[in-house]
């Protein structure tokens, strides 16, 4: 039987009237497994509350227990744990309709001869101590004694129960001498029998509230080495209640008799069972299509009486007929028999006949009832236990027939938020999908301790529970869960890496991946793996899933980020899940935007198709497959927009938790409203593939309540680069990203014009600064430059990389305390490396800073376009300094976070197909913010151009960037990147910088260096071939071993 999941939730609400003055009976005995009424025959102990709001213990007159329901709340499972060497025994009791132990914070204890605190309530705890004491030594009960436990072992202090002068129930604290005038006595009881509804049976004694629902029996004996299956275990039952009486007619379910395959019922049958006993002819049942005129209207009506002190019922036929010896009045020899003949020994109960090596159900005298008949929902033969907090997966383990193919089923929550049984198909993963999670919270510290459970995904959809667990006995993994439940479960501890990841289930893309890749969608189907959706030319095209193989790329736009959904249990190693919210962008193989088209739902023919912006649809797209790698189902997002009572946009938020916003009333006025969305509004709708068209078409997510098979499709990105990245050995680039010498021309001219540091022409000429120049006709300049990593690693989407030209590198050293030997010495000294030279720079700071000043011109082209410039800089590992007379932190410029800046490149390529490039430098955002929109902008970005023979910024999109700036391409060179404006001696070269003067080719040479005044600054020996030496500003004098003095002027 296909249980629902209410059966784990319900209470044990048992309703069917019981006489009052049920708990008169004295037990005389505490007996492990049974079930009593504690109290003194007048006030007994009882639990109210729900599970939600906690379960608190008050006493309950003898004439309110008047009712099932109210009985097995006044009832509580006893497990005798016999002390050692003849110690006090000590009692767990279990809450019959909680399924909660009778636990209790002992903190929370009043102090004897302190007033009751306002508004007092006793709690039960799960988790709390639930170890009491009768104080006698033994668990045979004459009188009634205190309920008592101890703070700790050898102490005096002890916790009772007692009732205060208002009726409250209260633990009190005390010694074991004051326990004795103020502890509420107590003994145990029996419950009488209560007659069973129909509705008391099929709802399983009210623990699910189906009500034509599906109960099953057990006998403790059963029949063995049988001729006749016992007809009341073999399937599962449902009864029917008979108006006017207190007997059911008994539905055996999936049994169909006769030719006209009819319903079929128990019976008593007109057939006896082969042998005797005692010389007793012993009667059978049967199945029998209802009202058959053969058989007898009793026959088929039984009445079910439930002792729950024994947690036990009796079964008793109405009538049945008999065979006599002489032949009936009716033509028949068998006549009705519906009372006991006590010279035959007959009887209309349900019992076991014991024949010779054979045991056999059929029918006697009450007394003659050998064996114990249950429902599933008796936990008298499990040991309580409990769960470490954690993520688990529940599993069904059952033996019944009728759930054999549920047999290793899986408790999981449907896409909108149902709950069904789900065998793990092939190409499933249920642990990677948080549906299939249960948040298993333990309440207390103890072994017994009760748990709280509830779905990961959907935590409000009616998943709540809350009670002790039992060990089934042979298994240390199952567990059944008495709170409600009759199905033996196991618990499966979700791996820890899986438990740990907040983006579990749902496809998580950072920034960066939105922005710089595009991806496929491959359909998952059988019959072919490799059918991917494509896009039409055209607006208002259908999307659809192209079986001749094409292929469409899309971006992915992030609308929603990093919602906050599901359980929020705080426990250790459990990550609270977030989910990001997409819009579907249609990209095509040139890398830029086509058309800027969305996917949407056109409801008028009922297909996705592709839109402009406006229209577009917002996706999560959530794990439900896994074929080497996770394939997912596109799941259309429920949004809200936020806003302030200013009417400004605050956000937009999934449809999934609490939600306060501003909006127009019906009285069109501009109010504060509060939204309490269930965790199942996030969405209504999925996409489906047509298998006849293969359009992509419509479906809400539960199908109007049967939901069929999801489309899903894994998503992977295009593995060809956005940017060109300088590692290729192919082309003498160093494959370990180490820095190169390069040069950079353009693509689109006869000859290649190459870039370079320009002092001279006269677009640059007698401004003190070497811009980015473009070679035109006939130029011979130096354009090799040094291109040095600004922001590359393995996974880099957008590889960043400086431009300088007259590099000098300083390598780093460190000198360890030849004392101590230790690195955190103060004699212990470390010198970072670092590179200097002039480094290409975005001059937009400068633009900014002489806007609207005569000095604009310097930076600008026209007054319009911002011009690039080398700068005297030094980088060193995560900054580039700019080398200013008195730097500060704003001459500082941070390279560590893979964001555009004024000093950093990346080479935007345009085509798989060759390494042409845009360079790009700036990407903006909705704010006008130039560095701040992120990877591969598609909008407003910052490329170069030349324009009228100058490089410039020019701010376009990128789909316009790659019509109207510049394309470039490389090439590795053996030209070293010096300037243009070099001061030469023979082979030794000296360049002139900020504060410092550098040497080249003069590795083991003596250097002197003077000011103009003829003092010297510097005179020693140099070990490298690019050395630096700090001097001062102004005009110095450099003499280098063997080759002539020069002038040179440092800045």
């Amino acid at each position: 039987m296909n249980k629902k999941f209410s059966t784990l939730v319900a209470s044990v609400m048992l309703a069917a009237s019981v006489s009052a003055g049920a708990q008169t009976n004295p037990s005389g005995e505490y007996k492990s497994g049974s079930s009593y009424l504690l109290g003194n025959g007048t006030d007994f102990i009882t639990v109210v509350g729900d599970m939600v709001n906690g379960y608190t213990l008050e006493f309950a007159n003898a004439n309110a227990i008047s009712g099932l329901e109210s009985v097995n709340k006044a009832l509580w499972t006893v497990e005798v744990q016999e002390g050692v060497q003849g110690a006090t025994p000590k009692f767990v009791f279990i809450n019959k309709s909680t399924g909660i132990p009778f636990a209790l914070d002992l903190s929370k204890a009043v102090k004897c001869g302190d007033a009751l605190p306002t508004g007092y309530q006793l709690k039960l705890n799960a988790g709390y101590s639930n170890d009491w004491y009768n104080g006698l030594n033994a668990h045979e009960i004459t009188t009634a004694a205190p309920l008592m436990t101890y703070f700790k072992a050898g102490s005096d202090s002890v916790a009772f129960i007692h009732k205060a002068s208002g009726g409250e129930l209260v633990l009190l604290k005390a010694t074991t001498e004051d326990m004795k005038s103020q502890a509420f006595k107590i003994q145990p009881y029996k419950a009488n029998e209560v007659v069973l509804t129909a509705e008391d049976l099929n709802t399983n004694l009210r623990s699910n509230p189906d009500k034509n629902g599906w109960f099953s029996l057990n006998f403790d004996p059963d029949v063995v080495e049988n001729t006749y299956d016992n007809i009341f275990t073999k399937t599962e039952l449902q009864a029917e209640e008979i108006e006017g009486g207190t007997n059911v007619y008994l539905k055996a379910k999936g049994v169909e008799v006769g030719k006209a395959k009819a319903q079929g019922y128990i019976v008593v049958d007109t057939a006896y069972i082969k042998g005797t006993e005692n010389n007793r002819k012993l009667i059978s049942f049967t199945h029998a299509a209802f009202n058959d005129a053969k058989r007898l209207r009793g026959s088929y009506m039984f009445r079910f009486t439930y002792d729950p002190t024994a947690d036990s019922m009796s079964i008793k036929v109405d009538s049945y007929y008999d065979k006599s010896d002489a032949q009936g009045t009716n033509g028949s020899w068998w006549t009705e028999l519906n009372s006991y003949d006590s010279d035959r020994g007959d009887g209309r109960y349900v019992r076991l006949a014991e024949l010779t090596k054979v045991r056999e159900l059929t029918l006697g005298k009450k007394a003659e009832v050998n064996t114990r008949i249950y429902t599933d929902l008796s936990a008298s033969k499990y040991i309580p236990t409990t769960l470490e907090s954690g993520v688990y997966m529940i599993k069904l383990n059952t033996n019944k027939p009728w759930e054999k193919n549920l047999n290793g089923a899986y408790k999981i929550a449907k896409l909108n938020g149902t709950f069904t049984w789900e065998l793990e198909e092939r190409n499933e993963r249920f642990e990677h999908m948080p549906a299939t999670h249960w948040i298993v919270e333990k309440q207390g510290n103890t072994s017994t301790a009760a748990v709280k459970v509830t779905n990961r995904e959907f935590q409000d959809m009616n998943s709540y529970m809350a009670g002790q667990l039992y060990k089934v006995e042979g298994s240390d993994a199952v567990f059944f869960y008495n709170y409600g439940s009759i199905d033996t479960l196991q618990f499966v501890k979700v791996d820890a890496e899986i438990a740990a990841d907040k983006y579990l289930g749902y496809k998580h893309l950072t920034d960066e991946e939105c922005a710089a890749r595009v991806y496929s969608f491959n359909y998952l189907h059988g019959l072919n793996m490799d059918t991917y959706l494509n896009v039409p030319e055209g607006k208002d095209s259908i999307v659809r899933v192209d079986e001749k193989g094409g292929k469409a790329w899309f971006q992915l736009e992030k609308v929603v980020k990093e919602d906050s959904y599901g359980s929020q249990a705080a426990i250790t190693g459990v990550a609270k899940l977030v989910r990001d919210v997409y819009r579907i962008k249609v990209r095509d193989a040139q890398k830029l935007d086509k058309d800027n088209l969305y996917l949407r739902y056109d409801s008028d023919l009922k297909k996705y198709v592709t839109t402009e912006d406006g229209g577009a649809d917002v996706f999560f797209l959530k794990e439900n497959n896994e074929v080497e790698g996770c394939y997912y189902a596109l799941i259309q997002a429920n949004l809200i927009d936020t806003y302030d009572k200013n009417k400004k946009h605050t956000g937009t938020l999934v449809k999934d938790h609490l939600i306060k916003t501003y909006e127009l009333n019906l009285d069109n006025e501009w109010v504060e409203v509060t939204h309490d969305f269930k965790s199942s509004a996030y969405a209504s709708r999925k996409v489906s593939v047509d298998d006849n068209t293969l359009d992509l078409t419509q479906n809400s997510v539960d199908n109007d309540g049967q939901e069929v098979r999801v489309s899903a499709f894994a998503i992977a990105h295009n593995e060809s680069p956005l940017y060109r990245r300088f590692n290729v050995a192919d082309l003498e680039e160093n494959a370990n990203d180490a820095p190169n010498v390069m040069k950079f021309f353009r693509i689109n001219s006869t000859e290649k014009e190459y870039l370079y540091e320009d002092f001279n022409s006269k677009y640059s000429a007698g401004k003190g600064t070497g811009f980015l120049g473009v070679e035109g006709k006939g130029d011979n300049v130096n354009a090799a430059m040094y291109v040095d990593t600004a922001y590359v690693n393995r996974n880099t989407l957008m590889p960043q990389y400086l431009i300088a030209v007259g590099p000098s590198i300083v390598e780093g050293d460190t000198t360890i305390c030849d004392v101590c030997g230790k690195l955190d010495c103060d004699h212990s000294k470390v010198t970072r490396g670092y590179t200097e030279g002039r480094y290409l720079i975005n001059l937009i700071d400068s633009v900014k800073k002489y806007d609207n000043t005569a000095n604009k011109d310097k930076y600008t082209w026209n007054q319009t376009y911002k011009r690039l410039a080398f700068v005297q800089a030094r980088h060193m590992g995560d900054s580039l300094i700019i080398m200013t007379p008195k730097p500060t932190a704003a001459d500082t410029i941070d390279l560590a976070g893979n964001k555009h800046n004024p000093a950093a490149f990346s080479f935007r390529l345009l085509t798989d197909e060759n390494n042409n490039f845009l360079i790009e430098s700036e990407s903006w955002n909705n704010k006008n913010e130039e560095f701040e929109g992120g990877i591969a902008p598609t909008g407003k970005g910052g490329w170069i151009k030349i324009q009228n023979g100058v490089p410039v910024i020019v701010n376009v999109s990128y789909a316009e960037a790659a019509r109207q700036a510049e394309i470039f391409n490389s090439e590795v060179t053996d030209e070293k990147p010096t300037d243009n404006e070099e001061i030469a001696t023979s082979e030794v070269t000296v360049i002139a910088g900020a504060g410092q003067v550098t040497i080249a080719n003069a590795a083991g040479k003596k250097v002197v260096v003077s000011n103009i005044l003829g003092q010297t600054v510097v005179n020693t020996v140099i070990t490298s071939d690019n050395a630096v030496i700090a001097a001062p500003q102004g005009v110095v004098v450099v003499a280098v071993e063997g080759e002539e003095a020069v002038k040179a002027i440092v800045k």
